[in-house]
């Protein structure tokens, strides 16, 4: 099975954006609530480079598992 990090990025984004609008989850919340940083978020869906910890973080804040918050983003279906 082969991912491609570039797309892995800007679906999660994508996943990441959906979940906040779903839960109705604004940025200000986001930051007050969850600790995350404006600038962050913005990155994060905008399919910026994200790490471990903000991983985790996103999961706590969505309520979901790493799993859940990533499966099927990123896969290559050819590969």
């Amino acid at each position: 099975m082969q991912y491609d990090y570039e797309r892995f990025l800007v679906e999660l984004g994508s996943r990441v954006k959906q979940l906040r609008k779903e839960r109705k989850l604004s940025h200000r919340r986001m930051v007050t609530d969850f600790g995350f940083h404006l600038g962050q978020l913005a990155k994060i869906e905008n399919g910026g480079a994200v790490s471990a910890q903000t991983l985790l973080k996103l999961c706590a804040a969505f309520d979901m598992t790493l799993e859940d918050l990533v499966h099927g983003l990123g896969h290559d279906i050819q590969g």
